[in-house]
């Protein structure tokens, strides 16, 4: 599951990328000239960011300092489509359902201060070496921004999926300062 997931999140995408420390405290991303997101991240997690050279389309990866215990993607964009996010989560789900031990995915609400929207885990019923065995994804809004995001695992006692539901729930739009990544 872990290639076809980071496959189908990238392949659209060209990105350059900078590589950022993260230290637990809250961080902020620009996602344009005049946006920023906050994002309240775990300590021990580092984040890449990514641009898109064709779309307004920022991608921060969040990984273990040390380690590849996990991958986060979140994917900020504009919104797209005419569909609500419930059917873009449903639509997803769908897709990824197959090769799950849960055999379909029981959709949920995700909602923080300024972020509302749907997201999904599964536990892939047989994954190859190297690849991921946990995986939550959903799609929020963030005013007039849209977030996708991905949380990947091996170990549930690492508690990734709720730290990264806790992050995704934490993000707000804020205009940028000086002192952004």
């Amino acid at each position: 599951m872990k290639s076809r997931v980071l496959l189908a999140a990238s392949v659209a995408f060209a990105f350059a990328g900078a590589v950022l420390a993260e230290s637990g405290a809250l961080r902020t991303y620009v996602l344009s000239s005049n946006q920023a997101v906050r994002l309240s991240v775990p300590q021990g997690w580092t984040g890449t960011v990514t641009n898109s050279l064709v779309k307004p389309v920022v991608t921060v990866r969040f990984s273990a300092e040390k380690g590849t215990e996990f991958a986060v993607l979140m994917t900020f964009g504009p919104p797209e489509g005419t569909n609500t996010l419930r059917a873009d989560v449903e639509r997803a789900a769908r897709k990824l359902t197959g090769a799950s031990r849960q055999g379909r995915a029981d959709i949920k609400h995700l909602k923080g201060k300024q972020t509302e929207g749907y997201y999904f885990s599964l536990t892939d019923k047989a994954p190859k070496p190297g690849e991921w065995k946990y995986l939550t994804q959903g799609v929020v809004r963030i005013q007039g921004w849209q977030a996708a995001f991905t949380i990947l695992s091996n170990d549930p006692g690492l508690k990734i999926h709720e730290r990264g539901l806790d992050m995704v729930r934490s993000a707000v739009l804020v205009s940028p300062s000086p002192h952004v990544y």
